[in-house]
């Protein structure tokens, strides 16, 4: 039977098949039983990690010299292959000699090339423009060259990222930039030996960027990898000293930290950053024996006097001891280079690490110090932790917003885009198994076609209509709200003075006290905000389809940038707790795992009660559900010591290393039979092909019935079974075997789904239409990772390196835009009744109220300018801090 086949982008149904729908044999996904759907999710991820893998060193040089051409190469070709080459291994002295001799024609295929290193980049345009200035005017030709320096360089970096990815590993690293050739990478930075100055610009007018009010118009960093390694030392009280740094890093925020803390006076800003450590290059067996010496080495520069605590959970395995010493988080992944490391990070300024010898970065981290901004991917939105890099979540894009690094989206996405606003419709699952209401045949009207705009223009419109939203929620009437309240009629019966009482009073009142010139502080009332206020749908506890932030539709991500921009204008406030935060444990959800809180106040103690309680918590829910399965043959209080054969332990603590090995994370999962067989069979096949005997370390799924402790019964037998799901020593590695990895995302959606197990001990003998109802909550959860079907992408842009824009980010991205917020169901009556103004769509409304480029005079050209009126430190401050209940009046159209 022929699968269903996806629609274009233009039809009713969404324009993206999701990844499961290539399955092989071709079937009818929506006759599949739950065991049948969750191993085809399986197979299909992994027929798509083998047909995307890196290939090989000869098939990658035979594909880099064959890019953008059909038949032989052409001389030009063969010329810039052989130049950019050279460039690789003779920067400094080959651009100046290619500079002073390449013919124009040819130097623009070589900066466009992806292959060309990104020092070798920067400092080819920076010795064309000192030339170009000693030379007179540009000629056409060199001036094309030149606009690559303006919106097209963040392309240009995103489309060389794309390359080292499909680089072979061992090639990899020599395409990272060092902290130490920084006067190649900032040719216009002004070096010390105390500190490097960046100072930004304006990017250019065809771009779009957000979530920037804390930009900084400069910032000061380390000079070189000597100073960082001195205030590395410092921030972290030495505790790696004598470490050996062989296969591993310290990636992400802390390495960040450091870099910005040039003085003692810095260092409480960045207190509370825990460093993240990554192994690299090592097996398990070698890495777990790794994580040994990082723990004896830290024991050892603590003191003995230190008290310390383990704790681990499927993915982490943190160090800690008592508070202000820094945690330190291994994270159970594997990575076979630094640079594996680094492409995985979400936020262009966290893609950089410190390997005991100097600060790597990638190209993209390089040019976000620079920008202050990350460059936008659809990476951002539908990546995954298994894949080439992770998406990103609000909390990280609200933590780097504070500290001064917003999001840009490059034109050339942009331009991509042409985009029916009477077709946009509220986000629902695009896989036909989970869209049992139907959903997906609901389009929101019958007129098509009338509203369409192209490039930043559709994407300032959508930006337009999600901080007018915002507005009206929090701060009353807007130019838009007018024409939505009298298609309602409800303007026919307002009296002016009864204005107010058509103000929503969403936010909370508060007071703040306020500096007020030299007069007394005065209080000022400050709204309070939250993100589950403006969400277009109820957050799910741990259920990825539950997180409705960034991922939902770009729409609902810029209410999130538009309540930053009130909050940094001093309007409101909201609490970045009201987000879904971050969890390796699952990152695509809210983090239920035990919480607490680090900082003076910390005890072990209380941090061992919320573990014992989190985990006691399961074995509450899994108890209960055996109970309903056994009825009266249940154990009873007592009996239930011996009954279950391991003890729940979704996260673990201990006092010593050793502890930590010997205990093993154990999760009560429900599992149908049939994917319970095939996950055995595939764990032995893993085993066979690993070389490594068939033993308990590899049996994931085991009994939850010790019937050698116990007189009681086992739960009966059926289609469906409650098992332990065990995570060793061996398997809690990511990314080690692509089976294992697949295996467990399955699980954790099983997990997910059965937040109160008792409710679903009817699993256990499920009719058909009951295993249908499952495989759909289950296919929800598979709908988060969204990675269109081969068949839609064509071939020549599966296979083209360094090709971006790709098909799969020009369909993502339209789909993204596509989408708006669902309407929120509110629970008072207030609100359900003025839930129109407060949520309404008007139609048709003047360009005028969000569109000013073309009218204002100025210059599109892409070139950048410099800053107008820059904010100094002082100012910045005073912008962080203020409180204004005045001057709304122009907040919207601004």
């Amino acid at each position: 039977m022929e699968p269903p086949r996806g629609p274009s982008s233009t039809d009713t149904e969404p324009p993206l098949q999701r990844l499961f729908y290539g399955v092989s044999p071709p079937v009818n996904i929506t006759s599949l039983s739950t065991a049948e759907f969750a191993i085809a999710q399986i197979e299909a991820h992994l027929k798509h990690r083998k047909a995307h893998t890196k290939i090989g060193d000869n098939e990658h040089e035979e594909a880099v010299s064959s890019i953008g051409r059909k038949g032989p190469p052409t001389l030009a070709q063969l010329a810039t292959a052989r130049i950019v080459s050279t460039l690789r291994y003779d920067m400094k002295d080959g651009v100046r000699v290619l500079v002073q001799n390449c013919p124009e024609k040819l130097l623009r295929p070589i900066l466009e090339s992806p292959r060309l290193h990104y020092i070798a980049f920067r400092t080819l345009l920076h010795a064309h423009d000192t030339a170009q200035s000693s030379q007179g005017p540009e000629t056409e030709a060199w001036a094309q060259v030149q606009r690559l320096a303006g919106e097209d360089v963040d392309s240009w970096v995103l489309r060389n990222e794309k390359f080292i990815r499909q680089m072979p590993p061992t090639q990899q690293n020599p395409m990272l930039v060092s902290l130490d050739e920084a006067s190649e990478i900032w040719p216009d930075a002004e070096i010390t030996s105390e500190h490097i100055t960046l100072r930004r610009r304006k990017p250019p007018r065809e771009t779009f960027t957000c979530l920037d009010g804390l930009r900084a118009r400069e910032i000061k960093i380390q000079p070189s990898s000597q100073k960082f390694a001195q205030t590395f030392r410092r921030l972290t009280n030495g505790v790696f000293e004598g470490l050996d740094w062989n296969n591993i890093i310290i990636a992400g925020g802390m390495v960040l930290a450091t870099m910005q803390c040039l003085s003692e006076e810095d260092d409480t800003k960045f207190i509370g950053s825990d460093i993240d450590l990554w192994i690299y290059g090592l097996n398990p067996e070698e890495a777990n024996k790794k994580i040994r010496e990082i723990y004896n080495v830290w024991w050892r520069n603590l003191g003995p006097e230190r008290k310390i605590y383990l704790m681990k959970n499927a993915k982490t395995l943190t160090l800690m001891s008592n508070y202000p010493e820094r945690r330190i988080q291994i994270i159970l992944k594997m990575a076979k280079s630094e640079t594996e490391v680094l492409l995985g990070f979400d936020l262009d300024p966290c893609a950089m690490c410190w390997n005991g010898k100097e600060v790597l970065m990638l190209p993209r981290c390089a040019r976000s110090l620079e920008t202050g901004y990350t460059a936008f991917t659809m990476d951002l939105v539908y990546g995954h932790h298994l894949g080439d890099r992770r998406s990103t979540q609000e909390t990280r894009v609200l933590k780097y917003a504070d500290r001064g690094f917003g999001i840009l989206i490059p034109a050339s996405l942009m331009n991509t885009l042409t985009l029916d606003f009477d077709a946009r419709k509220p986000k629902t699952p695009s896989c036909r198994q989970s869209d049992r209401n139907g959903w997906g045949d609901r389009t929101r009207n019958n007129i098509k076609g009338e509203i369409v705009y192209s490039g930043k223009k559709a994407v300032k419109r959508i930006a337009f209509l999600a901080e007018d939203m915002i507005y009206r929620f929090y701060f009353g009437s807007t130019p838009l709200s007018a024409p939505i309240r009298a298609d309602q009629g409800w303007l026919e019966d307002e009296e002016e003075s009864e204005e107010e009482e058509f103000r929503p009073p969403y936010g909370s009142g508060e007071l703040a006290e306020e500096p007020d010139g030299e007069r007394k502080a005065r209080p000022s009332p400050v709204i309070k905000a939250s993100i589950s206020d403006i969400n277009g749908r109820m957050q799910g506890i741990a259920q990825p389809n539950g997180r409705d932030g960034i991922c939902s539709s770009f729409e609902q991500f810029m209410r999130t940038a538009a309540l930053f921009k009130f909050e940094t204008k001093g309007y409101l406030s909201f609490e970045r707790d009201s987000v879904c935060s971050i969890a390796y444990d699952d990152p695509d959800t809210y983090d239920d795992t035990p919480k607490y809180a680090w900082g003076p106040d910390f005890k072990f103690e209380n941090l061992s009660a919320e573990i014992n309680r989190h985990n006691d918590n399961l074995f509450t829910t899994l108890r209960e559900a055996i109970e309903v399965l056994l009825e009266h043959d249940a154990p009873r209080r007592g009996d239930w010591k011996g009954y279950l054969s391991r003890r729940i332990r979704r996260v673990l603590f201990a006092d010593n290393i050793d502890e930590v090995f010997q205990k093993q994370i154990t999760i009560p999962v429900c599992v149908p039979v049939g994917l319970e067989e095939y996950i055995e069979n595939t764990m032995k096949d893993v085993c066979e092909e690993n070389g490594m005997p068939w033993s308990d370390e590899f049996r994931v799924l085991i009994p939850i019935h010790n019937p050698i402790n116990t007189t009681r019964p086992a739960p009966p037998i059926g289609i469906w079974n409650y098992r332990y799901w065990v995570i060793g020593n061996i398997t809690m590695w990511a990314k080690w075997d692509p089976r294992i990895d697949e295996i467990f995302e399955v699980l954790w959606a099983l997990f997910h789904t059965e937040a109160q197990p008792s409710s679903f001990a009817y699993r256990c003998n499920p009719d058909e239409q009951e295993d249908l109802e499952l495989a759909t909550l289950l296919a929800v959860k598979f709908d988060q990772r969204v990675i269109p079907a081969s068949s839609l992408i064509p071939q020549a842009e599966q296979t083209t390196l360094g090709s971006w824009p790709d098909a799969r980010e020009k369909e993502l991205f339209h789909e993204w835009m596509l989408h708006f917020p669902q309407h929120q169901n509110r629970n008072y009556i207030w609100e359900t009744h003025h839930s129109t103004y407060v949520e309404g769509r008007a139609r048709v409304f003047p360009d005028e109220l969000w569109w000013k480029e073309e009218v204002d005079g100025a210059n599109d050209g892409g070139n950048w300018a410099e800053w107008e009126a820059p904010l100094g430190k002082t100012e910045m401050e005073k912008k962080r801090k203020r409180v204004d209940s005045g001057g709304l009046e122009d907040m919207v159209t601004e």
